[in-house]
């Protein structure tokens, strides 16, 4: 009696052992490269994206070094321990800052002068604060430096990050009658324009 062939080999045979390591070999070279370019690439929108961080965060610490408290509001509740100063509208007294000593809401208005000693606020009451003493416009302007486009500045640069900041701008300002921005000599404007290793750059107003 005559046996029928084998259909089904138990395994692999060598030649087809070789040809899948070849396979899997060209395979994974061209994902290798493929990739490999790929996460090379990847890193530099990823540095990108930190300097454009660390740019808004010196901005934001110039913010808080200038005002590290929130400004005044109307009808508002305060509670003992919080910490105003005037708003914007009150230019030649923006240095000045208040604790809260009562409890209460404030008035629909704002005190008118805020002065030295006790201020009566509605039901709130708010002592005057001299220390730590806040940074004056020209204090500022000192602070954040000279303008230049070439060295980098540090002082603002509180993270752990090297990157530091060029400033671009930082003059005194104004707006005639048209509210076209002009130069100043009159010291209540601060124009402040900061730049990165890339270009960015942010502008903002002190006043």
């Amino acid at each position: 009696m005559k046996k029928g062939h084998r259909h089904k080999l138990d395994g692999f045979t060598l030649v087809e052992v070789i040809v899948l390591i070849i396979i899997v070999s060209v395979v994974g070279t061209l994902t290798f490269a493929f990739m490999g370019e790929f996460f090379v690439k990847s890193h530099a929108p990823i540095e990108n994206l930190q300097k454009s961080t660390d740019l808004n965060q010196v901005m934001a610490n110039i913010f808080a070094d200038y005002k590290p408290y929130p400004v005044w509001k109307p009808n508002q509740t305060y509670l003992i321990g919080d910490k105003v100063m005037p708003t914007e509208s009150s230019l030649q007294r923006q240095r000045f800052w208040y604790q809260c000593t009562q409890n209460g809401i404030s008035y629909s208005t704002e005190p008118d002068p805020w002065t030295t000693g006790t201020i009566v606020d509605n039901t709130v009451r708010w002592t005057y604060q001299s220390t730590p003493a806040l940074l004056t416009l020209n204090q500022l302007y000192n602070k954040i430096g000279a303008e230049d486009i070439n060295n980098k500045k540090l002082t603002y640069d509180k993270s752990t990050h090297q990157y530091g900041y060029y400033v671009i701008k930082n003059n005194w300002i104004d707006f005639n009658s048209s509210n076209t921005e002009i130069g100043s000599t009159i010291t209540n404007i601060l124009k402040v324009t900061i730049r990165n290793d890339n270009g960015e750059t942010l502008t903002a107003l002190f006043f």
